[in-house]
């Protein structure tokens, strides 16, 4: 299980991966990479997936 301050050093650190959907969502929503990093800040973990297909994962919450 991840907890938010590990959420913020990959993010900071840049060490994170966007599944393909996120991508898409990202696109559609002109989400910059660069925002993402930003809302190191102020994440909330809203959901995890410690169960997922390839690597366990988690749906974050920020703003910029």
């Amino acid at each position: 299980m991840f907890d938010i301050k590990q959420i913020n050093n990959l993010l900071k650190t840049e060490q994170f991966y966007l599944s393909q959907h996120a991508l898409k969502r990202t696109f559609e929503r002109q989400i910059t990479i660069d925002e993402i990093i930003e809302l190191s800040d102020n994440a909330e973990i809203i959901e995890q997936y410690p169960e997922d297909k390839y690597l366990p994962s988690c749906l974050v919450l920020g703003f910029t």
